[in-house]
């Protein structure tokens, strides 16, 4: 996995579900369209509840890297 830097990259609008660190932590983010915010999963966490992101905390984002599945899956 590669991560990025969210400054060079931009973060993923194609609703796939990306692994990213956002204030320093790890979570699982998606990008929803309907809602056009992203969604982060803290992983792991002793709730099941997704968050949405305010588009102007969107900068807290520092790193993301896609979720690849192994070659032999």
């Amino acid at each position: 996995m590669k991560w990025l830097s969210a400054k060079d990259a931009p973060l993923p609008k194609d609703e796939s579900t990306f692994l990213a660190l956002w204030k320093g932590q790890f979570c699982l983010a998606a990008w929803d369209e309907e809602d056009n915010r992203f969604w982060v999963c803290w992983m792991p966490n002793q709730s099941t509840i997704s968050w949405k992101v305010d588009p102007e905390r969107e900068g807290k984002f520092t790193h993301w890297a896609k979720l690849e599945r192994p070659e032999d899956y």
